[in-house]
């Protein structure tokens, strides 16, 4: 993008002809580059011998303030040692016979301005921020010593050889001690830098209002650059005095509008860099890199929406002008109108609050974490794009009405996940979750299953949910295995809730425990998937593993993989048997729980067991031993609603004859709710890779 020149730079004049051969203690090996200031030779030191850049003051720039900016920008480097700023060996002066002309020997970096390496490197977005967090840490180190570099850009940060971004020429900069910020300003309210990268208050301010935030804002400009290949504001070819205009009064546009995929954290990071009022900018480049690091390890960004209130100030004060008093007075009567229908509206919405606990069930009030809120399709589980609705403590605040999942996301990148309705008339709700810590949950046995647009292959009419439709998935990690007794036993004695129905003959407490099998044969209570209980218990259950149920098409998707095969094996013979399939004779008529305990317990395998039968991606149990509750609801062929009463199951199970050929009809609702217990339905756990 073509941009107005540097405001306070002159064109440098021609250079003679051929390179000099000596400068001071220096062999020039080939001349760099040039700018306002002087040229830059790549030379070689004779004594220490080593390879330096070469910052030579042009003859013919002799004014006082000329001389002075060049001195200080050496007085400037050669007080920060750091990394990621170039290092200054020597400073002095030489004549050629073209009179004095002072030089800075510089540390030399091989490399690529930051734009053109992200660019021909090809570099994802998280790279991107990792690269320029590390510049932020290099300016934080400037700022720390009193300086403000003040024309921060992608030309003046170099990328070497290990990929460790340099922030070079300080030719600009500002120190904080009297004595240097004179030689640097000779009139209140100079422009120095490059327009495009200025922040407002650069721009024709007085002196006093150039601070390190200048710099947090040139970080914001060249973020923005780096991701969108665009400047938040386009000056392109205008006039001087109307590109400053434009940059000292326009707002820049959301990242968002160029970029829809950085919605959200990264959009308000670089929006807060951005920000045109100082006092809601960063306050120090640390705290930009901060956050940076925060999104990249899923840990709550520090940066903060801005409020209605403050939005509808910044409005108003654009549009003053002779109309302000019936303006002013018109927006009060829609103000007034608009905060009597919204009070009237907030006084019905669902209210939520949040309790954070251990494994224990402890609780753990002072835990860090962000709270989002996804819209959920309860006709196919699809999850809309994620809301931030706040950090923790979160108490009794109102949300908006509908079936969602809420998703906490804890400071050491933990989720904790609820899907939850809620309903207007004002009722509180409170969510009781799980903290467990993110290498606990990543030790979890489970796979991986990455985002994609999923259709179901069977066609036709059916109450079965995604049928013709393409539902869009996120990725998630769904268990390898069946939840087992002795999982669901530890849960029962964390929370102290009450055993299935059909335990409580048995000393269930004691791990270790040996059922009889009729016709033979012993078989580890411990080993068996659990049985008995409703969707509800199974969700606790889930919610408490750090987890949740899957929904109806990210089972389904699981157990089909990517060529859509009916499970595991392609097209299946029906008049053959299922290979590690493990049903007994068909008993859907049986007449009670007791029943069919003992019918689970003849044929129910343990959940590790049939490993001939995993899936290709190694789920175990697909189809066969017990049904799995999912949290999508049934909807009624015809109904336009879902049957909140219902939910699916997935698989069939030991008992179900009918379905032992394939998954196209590996389905059925269940009942929610204390009777929704059967013996043949079990559950595993899924979770999401992010909130």
């Amino acid at each position: 993008m073509g941009l107005p020149p540097d405001t306070q730079r002159s064109t440098p004049p021609e250079q003679p002809p051929g390179l000099p051969e000596r400068i001071a203690g220096f062999r020039v090996l080939r001349r760099v580059g040039a700018g306002g200031m002087g040229i830059v030779y790549e030379a070689e030191q004779l004594s220490p011998r080593r390879r330096v850049a070469l910052k030579v003051m042009h003859p013919t720039l002799t004014s006082p303030e000329a001389l002075k900016r060049f001195e200080l920008e050496a007085a400037v480097l050669a007080r920060l040692q750091h990394p990621g700023i170039a290092r200054v060996f020597e400073c002095g002066a030489f004549d050629l016979g073209r009179g004095a002309q002072p030089y800075i020997a510089m540390e030399f970096v091989e490399g690529h301005d930051l734009r053109h390496y992200c660019d021909r490197e090809e570099l994802s977005v998280a790279r991107r921020l990792e690269l320029v967090a590390l510049v932020a840490d290099a300016m934080q180190h400037a700022h720390e010593r009193g300086v403000v570099h003040r024309d921060l850009k992608p030309a003046n940060v170099l990328v070497d050889a290990r990929g460790t971004p340099v922030v070079v020429d300080f030719g600009v900069a500002r120190a904080s001690e009297s004595s240097l910020d004179v030689s640097v300003e000779t009139q209140t309210g100079q422009l120095l830098g490059t327009l495009a990268y200025m922040a407002p208050e650069q721009l024709g301010g007085p002196r006093a209002a150039v601070t390190r935030q200048v710099d947090v804002y040139a970080l914001g400009v060249l973020l923005y650059e780096l991701l969108t290949e665009r400047m938040p504001h386009d000056v392109t070819d205008l006039p001087l005095a109307a590109a400053i205009a434009r940059l000292a009064s326009a707002e820049a546009p959301p990242l968002g509008q160029a970029r829809p995929d950085l919605r959200g954290d990264v959009e308000q990071i670089v929006a807060t860099a951005l920000e045109r009022d100082p006092q809601r900018r960063y306050a120090t480049a640390a705290a930009f890199a901060e956050d940076l690091r925060a999104y990249l390890e899923h840990r709550p960004i520090r940066a903060r929406a801005p409020s209605l209130g403050y939005r509808a100030g910044k409005f108003l004060r654009r549009r003053r002008g002779p109309v302000t008093a019936v303006a002013t007075a018109l927006l009060a009567l829609v103000v007034g109108a608009w905060m009597r229908e919204e009070l009237r509206q907030r006084a019905t919405l669902p209210r939520a609050s949040i309790l954070v606990r251990d494994a224990s069930g402890a609780l753990r009030p002072q835990q860090e974490a962000v709270v989002w809120r996804r819209a959920v399709d309860v006709r196919s589980g699809e999850v809309g794009p994620r809301e931030r609705l706040g950090t923790l403590p979160w108490s009794e605040e109102p949300i908006e009405a509908g079936p969602c999942r809420i998703v906490v996301e804890f400071a050491d990148g933990a989720l904790a996940e609820c899907t939850r309705e809620f309903t207007l008339g004002g009722a509180l709700h409170t969510l009781d979750v799980t903290w467990r810590p993110a290498s606990e949950l990543a030790a979890r046995d489970m796979l991986r299953f990455d985002g994609l647009t999923w259709r179901n292959p069977q066609e036709g009419p059916s109450t079965c949910p995604n049928r013709e439709r393409p539902v869009r998935l996120e990725s998630y990690f769904l268990d390898r295995r069946e939840v087992s007794n002795a999982a669901y036993r530890e849960f029962l004695l964390a929370t102290s809730r009450p055993p299935p129905t059909v335990w409580r003959t048995l000393e269930w407490r004691k791990p270790g425990l040996v059922l009889e099998r009729n016709g033979g044969g012993n078989v580890a209570f411990d080993d068996l998937p659990v049985v008995g209980i409703s969707a509800q218990e199974a969700q606790a259950y889930a919610e408490w593993a750090g987890a949740r149920l899957a929904t109806h098409a990210e089972w389904e998707w699981a157990a089909r993989g990517a060529p859509n095969r009916d499970y595991p094996w392609g097209e299946h013979d029906a008049n053959q048997p299922l290979r590690g399939a493990t049903r007994g004779t068909a008993c859907d008529d049986y007449s009670s729980l007791a029943e069919g305990w003992e019918l689970y317990l003849a044929n129910v395998a343990p959940v590790d067991s049939h490993p001939d039968a995993a899936t290709p991606e190694g789920v175990l149990h697909m189809l066969g031993n017990v049904a799995e509750f999912t949290e999508t609801f049934l909807v009624p062929s015809g109904a336009a609603d879902a049957d909140r009463s219902r939910c699916y199951a997935m698989g069939a199970a030991w008992d179900a004859e009918l379905h032992r050929s394939s998954l196209a009809n590996a389905h059925s609702p269940h009942m929610l709710g204390p009777d929704g217990a059967t013996t043949f339905t079990g559950f595993r756990c899924a979770r999401s890779v992010a909130p």
